[in-house]
């Protein structure tokens, strides 16, 4: 069986890949789960790997995987990912938020699980800041929903960090209160900060010059896309140990993840 997450909204994406783990757990056993970040050749063959060997501790195996579309010009891994679609006992967890290429269009195939995140729009948005803030023990008053709706549009992770963040207002909270933390709209902010993951070199540096241009400081950009990139944790990882250890500071790392 093959469950394909792919969209844009990293956060609920996230959300979902972690919700089937969960359950796989719930239900089976957590021994028989293996991440795997199919960007890297080890990783590949360590996949390859599990699904030649069966397990003694469960009939059922789930395989996270990471940066999955990177095996869409690797035949051999990409022949053996595909016949998971009708294989029992193994299940593959798809998550990216880019669509796949015509070499694995298997993936919008009748056999595999798929399900898209788009960012929600209008009153969806608005229903589910409401929701996420009630989780946290908040009622929003209109126009603080509005305000948020605004500003994060478009960033679910920015959204669940700001509401994380005001959690401890706790009770009604308005519009006034969201103002008096400095909570604002900037213009194409985060349609600009969604720009530093593009798959290219070009947008990646136009979007970190434009964001130098607001004056936004690089450790704050650093952090954002950290919680945003999760493609991308174990660099950030390292790059984060590098400026904490001397070797380089925020500005440099970032311009040093934009060329890359």
């Amino acid at each position: 069986m093959i469950i394909f997450f792919n969209g844009p909204d990293d956060y609920r994406r996230e959300e979902g890949k972690n919700r089937v783990i969960a359950e796989f757990i719930k239900k089976h056993s957590r021994f028989g789960v293996e991440s795997f970040d199919l960007e890297y050749e080890e990783a590949r063959a360590l996949f390859m790997e599990f699904l030649r060997n069966e397990s003694i501790f469960t009939e059922q195996r789930l395989a996270v995987l990471t940066n999955p579309l990177t095996v869409a010009e690797d035949e051999k891994v990409r022949t053996e990912l595909q016949k998971i679609a009708s294989r029992d006992g193994i299940t593959a967890l798809l998550s990216t938020s880019d669509d796949p290429p015509k070499t694995m269009d298997f993936l919008f195939g009748k056999t595999v699980l798929h399900r898209r995140f788009v960012y929600f729009k209008g009153p969806g948005w608005n229903e589910f800041i409401r929701s996420e803030a009630g989780k946290r023990g908040m009622q929003l008053e209109i126009g603080a929903i509005g305000l948020l709706a605004e500003v994060y549009l478009g960033n679910t992770w920015g959204l669940i960090t700001e509401l994380d963040k005001v959690s401890c207002l706790g009770g009604s909270i308005k519009k006034e209160a969201l103002d008096s933390l400095g909570l604002e709209v900037l213009p194409d902010y985060w349609t600009t900060f969604s720009g530093l993951k593009s798959r290219t070199i070009a947008p990646r540096i136009m979007a970190l010059e434009r964001l130098f241009q607001l004056n936004e400081p690089p450790l704050k950009i650093f952090n954002i896309l950290a919680s945003q990139w999760k493609e991308k944790t174990k660099e950030m990882a390292e790059y984060d140990f590098a400026v904490k250890s001397g070797k380089m500071d925020y500005e440099e790392a970032l311009l040093d993840l934009a060329i890359s």
